[in-house]
């Protein structure tokens, strides 16, 4: 229910089915991991190189990077 009481029905899809609202451009998966792998590049070159950072998303998306370049 919303503030005036009217019943709502919950988007699962919230993310998915917005972002054409919000951004227009297309991009592939591939394309998509490409740019968060320069964005993750650039967020932390400013950082000592000896401080821990996080590891497992990027290496599942690499994974993931990897096997859509072979299909």
């Amino acid at each position: 229910m919303d503030g005036e009481e009217n019943i709502r029905e919950q988007d699962n899809n919230f993310t998915v089915s917005k972002i054409k609202d919000v951004v227009s451009v297309d991009l592939a998966l591939s394309e998509f991991l490409d740019l968060c792998f320069s964005e993750n590049e650039r967020q932390f070159s400013g950082y000592d190189a000896r401080l821990k950072c996080p590891w497992e998303a990027p290496l599942l998306a690499r994974a993931i990077r990897g096997l859509l370049r072979k299909g």
